[in-house]
């Protein structure tokens, strides 16, 4: 989960270093840094991870798409299990 201005999406694409999320129903604007945090579970162990983004792209067809600094290697480390859990590798 991100969570952007105290609202949670389900990212409809994800990856190390970049995401999207359509529908996107808040205040970003292209070119735009911001702070979020992803959310999720590796297990039983909750992971609560501080991010600098940048809106990439935003408009109605693409949603919001950004990029954003990996976290640090510790939990740069738990959240590539997360997405490879989450593609299913």
């Amino acid at each position: 989960m991100i969570v952007i201005d105290h609202h949670e999406y389900t990212p409809e694409e994800f990856a190390l270093g970049s995401f999207r999320i359509r529908p996107y129903d808040g205040d970003l604007i292209a070119k735009q840094q911001f702070d979020f945090h992803l959310v999720f579970d590796l297990g039983n162990d909750p992971v609560n991870v501080s991010c600098r983004g940048l809106v990439v792209k935003m408009n109605e067809q693409t949603g919001l798409v950004a990029r954003y600094q990996s976290p640090q290697p510790f939990y740069e480390r738990k959240l590539i299990d997360y997405i490879r859990a989450w593609k299913g590798v």
